[in-house]
């Protein structure tokens, strides 16, 4: 089988998704929801650019990705982990 983030072969354990290797990217998500952005430094992320595949901050939603698909970077990650 082959993993849909990286591509990378991969077989599944006999533990079966508990053996799995963690998913980086979501534990990276996780952890961006505690950070601050990095134009706005003041401002917290909160979306998830899908777009762009970028944190973003409200300032940052309002001023350069109000018209792409955007998800609450909170809602995001709970539905992937």
């Amino acid at each position: 089988m082959n993993c849909p983030l990286c591509r990378k072969e991969f077989i599944i354990p006999r533990e079966g998704l508990s053996g799995m290797q963690k998913n980086f990217l979501m534990e990276k998500l996780l952890h961006i929801r505690k950070l601050s952005c990095e134009q706005h430094q003041v401002e917290e992320i909160r979306m998830y650019c899908q777009q762009c595949k970028v944190a973003v901050c409200v300032v940052c939603f309002t001023e350069s990705h109000n018209t792409h698909q955007c998800l609450d970077i909170k809602k995001m990650s709970d539905e992937c982990t």
